[in-house]
């Protein structure tokens, strides 16, 4: 039996998941959508992969290889700011040739074990938010999003990407100065010897994680879900409950909620074809609707209206950077944060950059 106290924390803890719950229950109600319909909302291969990062890193966690990396490279590192700069422009790169997600996941876990002070740690979480987020936005497959509508383009690849490389180019060094104003160039006081590794598991798990990212940028994520699952239940079948299976229950949610309310949101009613045709105000729309309805969904509402994709991919990828429910990467990021109220002070850090994002994205279009 659960007392009160362990209620009130579990609803403190997680108000968003208790908030799309309730979203999710009046929208069944106005709507009454099947249960086919819910289901095809929900993305599942962006679930079971994160099913599957949230299993291995939790391995990776138990093994102690991600506080000795996190501490290893701190040493390297030597101060704060360095480290900051190292995992914000290393998740950058990744996130331009795999997915903002998969980068996030990669890099999420080593600040969260590292040697910092808790709040430089959640400014350097929201930092790597929006790194995944400049990253996808010169790459062609750097969020699903963009992968839907340079299908729909039906442009080559240079043709998709070329322009948004002069914006991506001053949005990495705006980035930069970021990290340079929001982290100070402080030591790291780093104790290597008290990290606890558990050496063979630590080899077998950090292969399996390499194994899994590579599964899932070459396309193969229910082999690479599988195997995870096939390994960890024959070895170490006690991390599955550890795992943060709240998250899970939350990304559903945000698929199911976001589809159902782009599928009763009547563009066409609110704007005229004129307005659609024109890439700066599609830019504009774009990012203010992916405050709204989240970045996927956003882009897949729009594109049956408009056929400025290039500016559909610009605004929904910039909006991603503004509030949390804007972008499963955003709550990726800071979800495993011990920082009081996250969610409210994610906007703290990100909502500045979103605005200056907008303004260099918009003086290219």
């Amino acid at each position: 039996m659960l007392s009160y106290s362990q209620v009130r924390a579990f609803f403190s803890r997680e108000w968003l998941l208790m908030a799309y719950l309730v979203i999710f229950l009046v929208i069944l109600a106005l709507y009454a959508p099947s249960l086919s319909t819910l289901i095809s909302y929900i993305n599942l291969r962006v679930v079971f992969s994160i099913f599957g990062f949230l299993v291995v890193v939790q391995g990776l966690h138990d093994s102690g290889f991600l506080s000795w990396l996190a501490n290893r490279l701190a040493l390297r590192a030597g101060d704060a700011r360095t480290f900051a700069l190292v995992v914000v422009m290393s998740t950058v790169a990744l996130a331009a040739f795999v997915t903002n997600d998969l980068a996030l996941f990669t890099f999420v876990p080593l600040v969260l074990a590292a040697p910092l002070q808790d709040s430089h740690k959640f400014r350097l979480l929201v930092l790597l938010a929006l790194a995944a987020n400049v990253g996808a936005f010169i790459s062609p497959v750097g969020n699903p999003q963009k992968l839907i509508l340079w299908q729909l383009s039906e442009m080559d690849i240079l043709s998709f990407t070329l322009p948004f490389v002069l914006p991506f180019l001053v949005l990495a060094i705006g980035l930069i100065a970021y990290v340079l104003v929001l982290i100070p160039q402080l030591p790291i006081r780093v104790s290597v010897d008290d990290v606890r590794l558990h050496r063979h598991a630590a080899v077998y798990d950090a292969l399996l994680f390499v194994g899994y990212l590579g599964l899932l940028a070459f396309g193969q994520w229910a082999i690479a879900v599988g195997l995870v699952f096939a390994y960890f239940i024959l070895r170490y079948p006690s991390v599955f409950t550890r795992i943060d299976w709240a998250f899970l229950v939350l990304l559903i949610l945000l698929f199911v909620d976001f589809g159902l309310l782009s599928a009763h949101f009547y563009v066409s009613r609110f704007f005229s074809p004129n307005l659609l045709s024109s890439p700066r105000s599609v830019f504009f729309i774009s990012a203010a609707l992916t405050q709204l309805f989240s970045d996927v969904p956003t882009a897949i509402l729009l594109s049956h209206y408009s056929k400025q994709y290039v500016a559909i991919a610009m605004g929904t990828t910039v909006g991603a950077m503004g509030l949390i429910v804007a972008s499963v990467a955003n709550i990726i990021a800071v979800r495993l944060s011990t920082e009081r109220r996250k969610y409210l002070k994610f906007h703290l850090y990100s909502l500045p950059f979103f605005v200056f994002a907008v303004a260099v994205v918009a003086l290219f279009l």
